[in-house]
């Protein structure tokens, strides 16, 4: 949980960048909440909701975002990270399985790679990687403070 800085090098399909992404728990701590920013290179704003599904025994996550994108994983977290996972086409129409990683997690870092097969998840290979670093308190106020807020109602 928390606010997170983000950095990306250069990889497949993806330029280098930065963004952030705030973390929360929220409706009786049973679901958390993403929100995604990032602006340069590429503008991508999104939201996922993750809740654990007693009846299953795996998380699941949708993901949206301005590009109109809707995303469904399932997945595992254990103490050493997490995976989740879905099978997707890709643009010729051939079936594929993508995924989130999440690894390498301390109190202010963690990695997170989107990762894409096309044997069956015999072999993955990394798409996007991302470096998460804890934005402090006064990092998060600053950024606060320069944003000006539209008034929702002004937003429709």
């Amino acid at each position: 949980m928390g606010d997170w800085s983000l950095t990306w090098p250069d990889s497949p399909g993806t330029p280098a960048g930065n963004g952030t992404n705030k973390i929360s728990r929220t409706l009786d701590n049973c679901v958390i909440q993403e929100l995604f920013e990032a602006d340069a290179p590429v503008s991508l704003h999104g939201m996922s909701l993750s809740t654990f599904d007693k009846a299953t025994g795996k998380w699941k996550q949708t993901w949206v975002d301005n590009s109109g994108s809707y995303l469904d994983f399932v997945g595992d977290v254990h103490d050493d990270g997490a995976i989740f996972m879905r099978d997707a086409k890709d643009k010729d129409g051939n079936p594929i399985k993508q995924r989130m990683v999440y690894k390498n997690f301390n109190k202010d870092e963690f990695d997170w790679s989107w990762e894409r097969s096309e044997d069956g998840g015999a072999t993955w290979k990394v798409m996007w990687p991302i470096h998460y670093i804890r934005l402090s308190k006064a990092k998060v106020q600053q950024k606060e403070q320069g944003q000006k807020k539209t008034p929702w109602y002004k937003q429709w």
